[in-house]
């Protein structure tokens, strides 16, 4: 007997796939009793069930007993207004994906960080898999949806190599880009890089990417600043208060309408470029990185599909980018 059962952890189809040396897929069929199947591997598996007396988790009991062709999707309701067109338009891929196979979209908006719209559509079990389009270290949302053994995909980078996921590279495209810009610029100095909340993942990896940067341009701490941990365009507008340098690179389309606020306000000559593209950004012919959400969103949805159609898939997938000048 292996060392979770002595703990007397409930089981879960991982733990009866690891201990019998199958794949997830083949417990889940043997115990759902769909899908082609050896006589030997249904004895093993269900030998094994009677003998740890296995009940299996109601969510997915669920969902081996009936399809209900829909697939979640998770809105976190803190998000800003001015973050709505980008995920509006993954949605917008989602739904074209989801619709080309059949299925439908059911929404779940999440109150701040937490998980209740996604907690309320796991109740109601009318959903066949979930599809996160933000993630946070440590997501509650992603511990809750592995536990209940539910299929997901996350839109956006997250460090756990069991969690499927989708994304554009966002450290190499910062790095890249700010080297470019700064480059280009030739006398850049007294670089500031204005940047949001740490524990949202691609704020994470927007300064990693400015960072290494820094680092392969030979530049010092004297030479650049970093201003953290901000919440909107009036955050980064008083962050630059005083500011007397000549570039000023923003993480996201937001924090660069700040920028751009005090820019006007202050006559400064300083460039100012965007980590991520939006429509305001491109009326005002601001530099930046173009990430298409409508594909992030349509890829996810992919993936997803062909998970549930029992096909392997890579665990990081990522979309293009590219840069606007």
């Amino acid at each position: 007997m292996s060392n979770r059962l002595r703990k007397n952890k409930r089981l879960t189809l991982q733990d009866i796939a690891e201990d019998l040396h199958i794949s997830k897929t083949t417990v889940s069929r043997v115990l759902s009793g769909k899908g082609r199947i050896g006589q030997a591997t249904k004895e093993l598996v269900m030998e094994y069930v009677r003998t740890h007396d296995y009940h299996p988790n109601l969510m997915a009991k669920g969902l081996a007993e009936a399809k209900t062709w829909n697939i979640g999707v998770v809105l976190q309701g803190n998000a800003a207004m001015s973050d709505m067109p980008f995920f509006q338009n993954c949605l917008f891929g989602v739904a074209s994906e989801v619709k080309a196979r059949n299925y439908d979209v059911l929404l779940a908006i999440n109150e701040g960080d937490g998980t209740d719209g996604l907690e309320r559509i796991l109740r109601m079990q009318k959903i066949d898999a979930v599809i996160l389009t933000r993630v946070l270290e440590n997501d509650k949302n992603v511990e809750l949806l592995k536990e209940g053994e539910m299929p997901f995909v996350a839109i956006g980078s997250y460090d756990d190599e069991t969690v499927v996921q989708v994304d554009a590279p966002i450290e190499e495209a910062g790095r890249i880009f700010t080297k470019q810009i700064v480059e280009n610029a030739g006398d850049a100095e007294n670089i500031i890089f204005l940047c949001g909340k740490q524990n949202i993942v691609v704020n994470k990896l927007r300064l990693r990417g400015f960072l290494g940067a820094m680092s392969d341009l030979g530049k010092s701490e004297r030479d650049y600043a970093v201003v953290s941990a901000l919440d909107g365009a009036a955050d980064a507008k008083n962050a630059l208060a005083g500011f007397r340098g000549n570039l000023v690179i923003c993480a996201d389309d937001i924090l660069c309408e700040g920028a751009i606020e005090w820019q006007k306000e202050e006559n400064s000559i300083a460039k100012i470029v965007s980590f991520h593209n939006s429509l305001s950004l491109s009326k005002c012919r601001v530099s930046a990185i173009e990430i298409d959400a409508y594909a992030l969103g349509k890829k996810a949805a992919d993936i997803l599909l062909s998970r549930l159609e029992g096909k392997e898939t890579a665990v990081r997938n990522y979309v293009d980018y590219h840069f606007l000048f």
